[in-house]
């Protein structure tokens, strides 16, 4: 897996509470896509923790 910058999870979980009204513990699988369409982020959460992904470019 890519280590994400420090701060990366917490910006994702923001998106998922503020933008789609969702709850990021509940176990759905988070996708996002960079401006430029060349990277994709993934969040999901494994009941005691989280899980982040980045695509290679």
């Amino acid at each position: 897996m890519i280590p994400l910058p420090s701060g990366t999870k917490i910006w994702l979980v923001a998106k998922v509470q503020t933008v789609l009204k969702d709850d990021p513990m509940s176990g759905h699988l988070f996708i996002f896509r960079g401006h430029s369409g060349s990277q994709v982020k993934l969040l999901w959460s494994t009941g005691d923790s989280w899980s982040a992904g980045v695509s290679p470019r």
